[in-house]
């Protein structure tokens, strides 16, 4: 029998919002130990992900949190990590056994590491790969690279097959709750003195009076007050890459800045603003003369102008999702600020902001105890309950479809992929839905520079903007 000794996990500390290493232990086979010294090389890559400004700090700790966890689990340093992915995928899945005390054959490697899971791992990999430089990549060798994008295909072409048939796993299966369930134990939480206004209450009312946002993106919400912002207080640039409510006596204002899909949208409202000035570029060369100084003075003021412009986006493709809270929320928000004072909406024991896995961990807690722990919710979980119940009830209701993709952060496609299925005639027609859909994403931004120039101002996005009364409030009376 093979020896197995304990090694502690080397706490990795990151600049890096949200994230906190954990001291940890791990098996590793000792016959198999790689002796090569691993802080150059391990450094190096981290930094090439630490550095980079086009991720979003979201992405960040989850990329160095798997790479981290990767050269732990197989003991060995990164060069060998890199260079050899399918071996390193089966010491992953032989570090999940022994952590999930399973027996050898028990389970098999896709129970042990789902394809969900296992893409993430490879997209670690893969955001490295992406960031070396062409030395650093062929010192790596080319084979290691086809290697894992293999095992990522693989694993994408799982959860493309399970999202086309939208079958619910067992896991799924028992611990769904109906959206309208949801809704009703938020208002049987807010009728009890004891836990109206708790953080449990006020948990499930943001999942519920507002389309279920991503656990990270409520973990990172401040609390700012309307007169300080007003009066300029805080930082524009600031406000401008943070996820914030702005409280004032009668409203508040949600704002999420940064959230998993924000870079996508950003790319796109860039090439829509590149296209903006190349058209200008080619109007001002056409018509004016660079002699005539006065005409091409005003011409760069109204660039300048023209720059600032907000862009023309629905609502759910917008970069920054703005939009006020719905009446109760606000209501019960205010009344949870006035009973405990604070900066932020959630926050740990010390009065501050939650880490991402310490408020991951603290979500699910809070969940399972509000269906008195006969559920292991997650907000995953409640975000399908959300796609399902609105196609169910709301399929043709198209305003509603985009209200609810501008706060769950995702496309067209994705909100029919979150669809569970009850039977087979849901299945083909949900999948129906999804190949419509998708040609519909591939010209998301399609047509936009002319539906600019068209409407020739605002007043459209705000007839396309999200309604100012939500309208989950109609679903009280479920």
């Amino acid at each position: 029998m093979m020896m197995v000794e304990l090694h502690p996990v080397r706490s990795f500390d990151v600049s890096v919002p949200g994230y906190s290493g954990r001291d940890n232990y791990f098996c590793r086979r000792v016959n198999e130990k790689d002796t090569t010294a691993m802080a150059t090389d391990e450094d190096t890559v981290y930094a090439l992900i630490r550095d980079d400004t086009s991720i979003s700090s979201a992405s960040k700790t989850q990329y160095l949190g798997k790479l981290q966890y990767l050269v732990n689990a197989c003991g060995r340093g990164m060069p060998w990590l890199l260079r050899n992915p399918e071996e390193c995928v089966r010491m992953l899945t032989e570090q999940r056994r022994l952590q999930q005390n399973h027996v050898a054959g028990d389970d098999t490697a896709a129970q042990l590491l789902p394809a969900q899971t296992l893409r993430a791992y490879c997209c670690a990999v893969s955001s490295a790969f992406n960031r070396m430089s062409r030395d650093q990549r062929r010192a790596v060798g080319p084979e290691a690279l086809r290697g894992w994008r293999a095992i990522m295909e693989r694993a994408s072409s799982v959860i493309h097959k399970k999202y086309s048939s939208n079958e619910a796993s067992e896991t799924q299966r028992a611990n769904f709750v109906p959206w309208e369930d949801l809704i009703a134990r938020r208002e049987q939480l807010g009728a009890d003195p004891r836990t109206h206004g708790g953080r449990t209450h006020l948990l499930l009312s943001f999942l519920t009076h507002l389309p279920p946002m991503r656990t990270s993106d409520l973990g990172s919400l401040r609390l700012l007050r309307r007169q300080d912002v007003d009066a300029g207080n805080y930082d524009r640039e600031e406000l401008k890459n943070s996820n914030h409510v702005i409280m004032a006596e009668d409203h508040g204002v949600l704002t999420v800045n940064e959230y998993k899909t924000a870079n996508h949208y950003r790319r796109l409202e860039a090439e829509i603003r590149e296209k903006r000035r190349e058209r200008r570029r080619k109007k001002r060369e056409f018509f004016l003369d660079d002699e005539d100084e006065e005409k091409m003075r005003i011409a760069e003021q109204d660039d300048a102008a023209d720059e600032e412009r907000p862009l023309n986006m629905p609502p759910d493709r917008a970069a920054s999702r703005t939009g006020p809270l719905p009446g109760p929320l606000f209501e019960l928000l205010s009344y949870s600020l006035t009973e405990c004072p604070r900066e932020w909406v959630f926050v740990n024991s010390s009065g501050g902001p939650f880490v991402l896995n310490s408020f991951n961990k603290m979500v699910s807690r809070d969940l399972s105890a509000a269906f008195e722990g006969k559920k292991n919710l997650t907000v995953n979980l409640v975000r399908h309950a959300a796609a399902t119940w609105l196609d169910q009830h709301h399929r043709r209701d198209a305003k509603l479809r985009q209200y609810f993709r501008k706060w769950m952060m995702h496309s067209q496609s994705m909100q029919y992929d979150y669809v569970l299925r009850k039977n087979m005639e849901d299945a083909e027609r949900v999948a129906d839905a999804i190949e419509a859909a998708c040609d519909d994403d591939a010209v998301c931004c399609r047509g936009h520079e002319e539906e600019d120039e068209v409407n020739g101002g605002d007043d459209d996005e705000a007839r396309r903007g999200a309604p100012t009364r939500s309208p989950l409030r109609r679903t009280r009376s479920l």
